[in-house]
């Protein structure tokens, strides 16, 4: 087997095997203007304290915090979040 086929093997089988557990216990993330769900993912706290979110890598969100100890996530691009004064996104 070549090197570069055992990489790609690899990296499905991780890929793959990420997917399988966000599915199954990650946490659905949502918008909080539309409620849409944004990704799904699986939070936990590193060693140093930051809050790291895994299955949030591909995705691009505005973060800011809505209280003492909590996030607020929402679409960066406003054309997908659906509002009053945008009609045309569904």
């Amino acid at each position: 087997m070549s090197r570069r086929l055992k990489q790609r093997i690899e990296w499905r089988l991780r890929h793959h095997s990420l997917q399988f557990l966000l599915a199954v216990a990650g946490r659905p993330i949502r918008c909080a203007g539309c409620g849409r769900e944004l990704f799904r993912a699986l939070p936990f706290v590193g060693c140093d304290g930051r809050l790291k979110l895994l299955g949030a890598r591909e995705v691009n969100v505005r973060v800011a915090f809505r209280g003492q100890d909590s996030l607020q996530f929402s679409h960066l691009e406003l054309d997908s979040c659906p509002s009053p004064d945008r009609p045309w996104v569904r």
